[in-house]
C-alpha cells in the first residue's frame, strides 16, 4: 500500500469515528497529500505553529481561512487559553 492511500483510510477511520478535522503533525503529511481531496479538513501543524507564533509575537490574530468552521484556537493551541 502506498503511503498516501494509506493515511487517506486513516483520515477516513477518524471521519468514522467522529473527527472533525486530522492533523497533520509530520512535515512531510502536507507534501504527501498536497494533490489528495482528504475526507476531513486537516491541519498543517507547521501553518499553525507560524501563526501562533506571529500572533503571540505582535498581539495580532493571524487569520486564517484553513481553520474557519472546525473550532481552531490558535490561542489555545499555543498555551495562552
Amino acid at each position: 500500500m502506498d503511503a498516501q492511500r494509506y493515511v487517506m483510510e486513516l483520515i477516513t477511520k477518524m471521519r468514522a469515528r467522529g473527527c472533525d478535522a486530522a492533523g497533520l503533525c509530520c512535515t512531510e503529511l502536507p507534501i504527501l497529500l498536497a494533490q489528495a481531496d482528504p475526507p476531513l479538513p486537516v491541519l498543517d501543524f507547521i501553518k499553525c505553529l507560524a501563526a501562533a507564533a506571529i500572533s503571540r509575537i505582535t498581539g495580532i490574530a493571524v487569520p486564517d481561512r484553513e481553520f474557519e468552521g472546525i473550532g481552531v484556537d490558535l490561542d489555545t493551541q499555543a498555551g495562552e487559553g
